[in-house]
């Protein structure tokens, strides 16, 4: 269950990265556009537009903390305890280090792992296509077999006339 719901999370990613990207490069600072990320997915939640993420969750408890007034980084560091996926992980560095370093560039940082992210996001898809294709093996042999059998049974009873 746990690595379902981390490899849902791993899905999520480069949507959250690209929307980040956009919103930010739109002119939105940091803390707008992850208010206006989690309304976005409190508003499609509450009208049954899409079921419950763990990670729109996690960004949704972050949001609150931000209204409530707690600072960037800390709300950051608990985002990251939050989420166990490393590419979060990697985000959260990158927008700790706009902190340190001023906001300028960061946009060019969000596209760039954007675009890495979708990259990954098709290794991925192409490894579960393998998977199921591989898992579909053991139910195409066994009706192979059973239709080798029909075929083979009408043959093996006039033999014996």
């Amino acid at each position: 269950e746990d690595k379902k719901r981390l490899q849902e999370m791993e899905l999520e990613y480069p949507d959250i990265v690209s929307q980040l990207s956009l919103l930010m490069g739109a002119g939105m600072t940091t803390r707008q556009a992850w208010n206006r990320m989690a309304m976005q997915y409190n508003f499609k939640r509450k009208n049954a537009m899409i079921t419950k993420k763990p990670v729109y969750e996690a960004i949704l408890r972050m949001n609150g903390r931000l209204v409530e007034g707690i600072s960037e980084r800390a709300a950051y560091e608990q985002f990251r305890t939050e989420i166990p996926a490393t590419c979060y992980h990697k985000l959260m560095r990158i927008l700790l280090g706009s902190l340190e370093m001023g906001s300028q560039g960061i946009c060019v940082r969000l596209e760039e792992e954007s675009r890495a992210a979708f990259e990954q996001r098709i290794i991925q898809a192409k490894k579960s296509g393998e998977e199921a294709s591989t898992k579909m093996l053991g139910p195409l042999m066994l009706q192979m077999l059973i239709v080798m059998g029909i075929v083979m049974f009408p043959a093996l009873i006039g033999f014996q006339i």
